[in-house]
Order: structure tokens, then C-alpha cells, then sequence
């Protein structure tokens, strides 16, 4: 296995795992600490853990896929991941970016 793949395999493992583990934390807790605080200031109190909890699926999603893309660069020694993975990170970052969007322009007042 070349070093290279072995860094991205590797790599992208760690850093999904911690998108795992913070997403895992904001859907449990529904704590907006990693949120910026201009993104929370618009959303009224009793909205701010069902925001934050949206924002943490997105990022646990994004983590898992990060994990499967590593897991398949490492099996297949390959530093690109295939179309699952890819599929995975893209839903989740979408997921949290358009609960922070949404929430925070409120299209609908």
C-alpha cells in the first residue's frame, strides 16, 4: 500500500469520526455552542435545540461518510472513495448548510 493511500484512508477516518462524534453530541444534547451565534439570533428560544440538533444530524451524516470513504480507500488501496461515501458527505454538509440558511434568513416571515 503506497503512503499516500494509507494518509487518506487514514485521515479522512479521524476527521469522521470527530464530524461523528459532534454530530452525535448536538442530536443528543441539542446544544448550539458550535453554532455562530449570528446563525441562532434570529430563531426564537424554544427553536434553538431543534435547529441545533438538525445541524448536528448533518454533520453526523457527513462524518459517516467520511468513515466509509476512508474504510474503502484502505480495502480497495485507492485514495478516491467511491459514490456512496461522496453521497453521504455531500447529504449531510447539505443538511446542516440549509438548517443554518433556512433558519437563519426565515423565507417565511
Amino acid at each position: 500500500m503506497s503512503p499516500d493511500v494509507l494518509k487518506s484512508s487514514i485521515s479522512s477516518m479521524i476527521g469522521g469520526f470527530c464530524f461523528l462524534v459532534v454530530g452525535l453530541w448536538m442530536v443528543k444534547t441539542g446544544s448550539p455552542v458550535l453554532i455562530h451565534n449570528y446563525h441562532i439570533a434570529q430563531i426564537p428560544r424554544n427553536r434553538i435545540p431543534y435547529v441545533a440538533k438538525l445541524i448536528g444530524f448533518g454533520l453526523a451524516v457527513a462524518g459517516v461518510g467520511l468513515v466509509l470513504a476512508g474504510i474503502i480507500a484502505f480495502m480497495f488501496k485507492i485514495p478516491v472513495s467511491f459514490a456512496l461515501p461522496l453521497v453521504l458527505i455531500f447529504f449531510g454538509i447539505s443538511i446542516s448548510l440549509l438548517t443554518a440558511i433556512i433558519f437563519t434568513f426565515q423565507p417565511w416571515s
